[in-house]
């Protein structure tokens, strides 16, 4: 018998990751492959009736996640759920066993420990590891999540303690799980005269965000992001962080997103959304974290090879508008400022007098065009797959932007928008519900705005 080598090229590994993800992104085959392997539904009463591909995030040596939303049945109602998938090297059983000891481990432990939780389930064939939204074991603060108790210890600490009495009744539900980067979770207290909602952000323990994150928010607090801000304009309270457990507590904020609600017009949210950021470039803050335009080239083409790779029916296409988009951003340079870098109308709750900016993981120095391109590009999105859209949003979101600081050139705004307009096609190219939704982002790359 001949043995294995030793080790593989790069080149090899990404081969073979790359065939088991076109696999994992086959909807008709995880369809079939979720009915019969996976037996979380089964356990809950429930059965898989569909599946879409919603996301793929690159991990790099590390493989592959794919988010798959799924629609479960169980004989008189259906009902939505996210799984995630991943792709890693190696025995994907052994990968199993090894996240569920982790999980274990009693004083940040997410499953009990004679639990062979199916929440966690391996399918060798597609080199697949299947994981339930709320398991992390690089966020070790998702224990809050499965044990409340520690939850209302964490909230006596950070509040007054006569607010949480023994017998408060509590919830925690999941907002947001970016797996093994960052989990949301609200947490409710009921059972008392005032109800307390609290956003807990686990974050990972290692990198020492958390810690960052605090330090944002209490720069932005101290300098015009407070709740007393004249212009209506803040940020969430922040409440306080433990961490042991990489999780930072803030207040949960009232109010809608951005662009999504019907009770004010979009071309007054639009200007909401545009004095907001302006709001933020204005501000004197600096950080050492920069992004460049090579740092933007460099994701857009990492992007643009993955897309190539699974729909080579848009390498052609994706070619061209890579081109212009590189021509358009080499001419650019801008001075950088405090840059939000995932700016769109969800990162702006409001309730029709204040708004309120969150989620600062990816808060550096950049260019402010990156912004204004970035939430231009996402509103084009938004009218593709059918949001409410006014054809003055764009007008009414540069003028409220002027109110505070002055716009970059038309050429600039136009360039990062077209690089925005690029990745979010890559991305659309890889969900499994809007099919035509990529070709007709890459059309609008090159429009005047």
């Amino acid at each position: 018998m001949t043995s294995a080598p030793a080790s593989r090229s790069q080149e090899q590994l990404t081969d073979e990751l790359l065939s088991r993800l076109r696999q994992a992104i086959d909807t008709a085959e995880m369809t079939r492959r979720l009915s019969m392997q996976w037996s979380w539904p089964d356990q809950h009463g429930l059965r898989v009736s569909n599946v879409d591909i919603h996301r793929v995030f690159p991990r790099g040596r590390d493989g592959f996640v794919v988010k798959y939303l799924l629609l479960l049945d169980d004989g008189a109602t259906q009902q939505e759920m996210t799984l995630f998938g991943e792709i890693q090297p190696g025995n994907v059983n052994d990968l199993r066993d090894r996240i569920l000891n982790k999980l274990r481990k009693s004083r940040r432990k997410q499953i009990d420990r004679h639990d062979d939780s199916d929440a966690i389930t391996a399918i060798p064939e597609l080199g697949l590891l299947l994981r339930v939204p709320g398991y992390d074991e690089k966020l070790p603060g998702l224990t809050f999540r499965h044990y409340p108790k520690r939850v209302k210890r964490f909230l006596r600490e950070l509040l007054h303690p006569c607010k949480i009495p023994p017998n408060a009744r509590i919830t925690t539900s999941i907002l947001n799980h970016r797996l093994g980067k960052r989990c949301i979770i609200r947490t409710r207290l009921d059972g008392i005269d005032e109800k307390i909602s609290t956003v807990l952000r686990c974050l990972k323990p290692n990198d020492q965000r958390h810690l960052d994150n605090v330090a944002q928010m209490q720069r932005l607090w101290r300098h015009g992001f407070a709740d007393s801000a004249p212009d209506r304009i803040r940020i969430p309270r922040l409440l306080g962080h433990s961490n042991d457990l990489a999780t930072v507590a803030i207040e949960d904020v009232p109010g809608q997103v951005l662009c999504e609600s019907q009770c004010w017009p979009l071309t007054q949210q639009a200007a909401v959304a545009g004095m907001t950021l302006a709001k933020l470039h204005a501000c004197p803050i600096e950080l050492a974290r920069h992004h460049s335009t090579p740092d933007e080239l460099a994701l857009l083409q990492d992007w643009v090879l993955l897309t190539q790779n699974l729909r080579p029916d848009l390498t052609d296409a994706l070619e061209i508008a890579s081109e212009r988009v590189r021509a358009g951003l080499a001419a650019q340079r801008g001075i950088p400022r405090l840059s939000h870098r995932d700016y769109y109308s969800k990162q702006v709750l409001y309730d029709g007098e204040e708004a309120v900016l969150i989620d600062f993981d990816t808060l550096c120095m950049a260019e402010p065009a990156l912004d204004i391109g970035n939430y231009l590009a996402h509103r084009a999105l938004a009218t593709l797959v059918g949001e409410p859209a006014d054809p003055n949003e764009t007008d009414a979101f540069l003028q409220g932007y002027g109110t505070k600081m002055p716009l970059p050139a038309s050429v600039t705004i136009s360039a990062w928008r077209d690089a925005a307009l690029l990745r979010l096609a890559c991305l659309y190219a890889l969900r499994s519900d809007w099919p035509m939704v990529s070709e007709r982002l890459l059309q609008h790359i090159g429009e005047r705005i």
